[in-house]
């Protein structure tokens, strides 16, 4: 593993040993793949590592572990929850497994079943009944445009994560980190800003706290990380990209990252009117 120096080495090597369909799912995007392209221009093990780490671990409804199993293995890491939301929110778990069944004789795969089993007709009004059966802050992912981060706010989520879902959902939508910006104008101080997408390396970090997100995540690079070696694969990843983070911060004159300063970043653009 000690000839592995970036997380894109992790990568061509999860190419080589990954089964075919795990591949295909995590590296692939939507349509033509255009704005996967613009994004980037075992599990126990990755939590055992956020635990080690001292990071975030963000587990999703789809996960083939249950919450209290995440809980028990790492008790002292920082875990988050991707909520999707259930079309029948009163389903049973016999309906929603009868659900799945239904879906997977007919062959529709995983798209369909994702499309039926989840209410593809939430709206605002969602958000209130969620912060009625709730104590913990919301964070709304997904945002792109600064008019939804202004809705989000009213709303009274506690933050957003400017996200194209990995361009996994929708082809021709802006890279998060061209939409980040924006965003961060538009709410000011009011909630705080994430982002994830396309982050290959601790300078992609900077950028994005540079544009103003209080935290970026990260997934493929830990499923690269797991692909290799488990568990060591997925620390040697984010000691990667936290050594490059350090690195890039000192070269550009600071010492801790609450310094760097917005002007730092600027657009391509910016050159192209010289």
């Amino acid at each position: 593993m000690s000839d592995l120096v970036s997380v894109l080495e992790f990568e061509e090597h999860a190419f080589k040993v990954l089964p075919r369909n795990a591949l295909d799912y995590y590296r692939s995007g939507a349509g033509k793949q255009e704005t996967l392209a613009d994004n980037r221009k075992a599990f126990f093990s990755a939590l055992s590592t956020a635990q080690a780490l001292g990071i975030i671990y963000t587990l999703s409804t789809l996960s083939t572990s249950s919450i209290e199993e995440v809980a028990e293995a790492a008790p002292h890491a920082v875990k988050w929850y991707q909520l999707y939301i259930y079309r029948d929110r009163l389903a049973n778990f016999q309906g929603q497994t009868s659900e799945m069944s239904q879906d997977l004789e007919k062959g529709s795969g995983l798209n369909n079943y994702v499309t039926d089993l989840f209410d593809a007709t939430i709206s605002w009004e969602d958000i209130k009944w969620l912060k009625s059966i709730t104590r913990l802050p919301i964070v709304l992912k997904g945002i792109l445009t600064a008019e939804d981060a202004l809705l989000a706010v009213q709303a009274g989520v506690s933050a957003v994560q400017v996200s194209n879902h990995g361009a996994r959902q929708i082809d021709g939508t802006p890279a998060s980190i061209e939409a980040l910006p924006e965003i961060v104008k538009a709410v000011g101080d009011k909630i705080e800003v994430y982002v994830d997408g396309g982050v290959t390396d601790g300078i992609d970090v900077l950028k994005a706290v540079a544009l103003g997100a209080k935290m970026t995540f990260i997934g493929r690079p830990a499923l690269w990380g797991l692909a290799h070696s488990g568990q060591q694969g997925v620390e040697k990843v984010l000691n990667i990209l936290k050594n490059e983070l350090k690195t890039a911060i000192g070269i550009s004159g600071y010492s801790k990252i609450s310094d760097v300063p917005r002007d730092l970043v600027v657009h391509e653009s910016y050159y192209a009117k010289l």
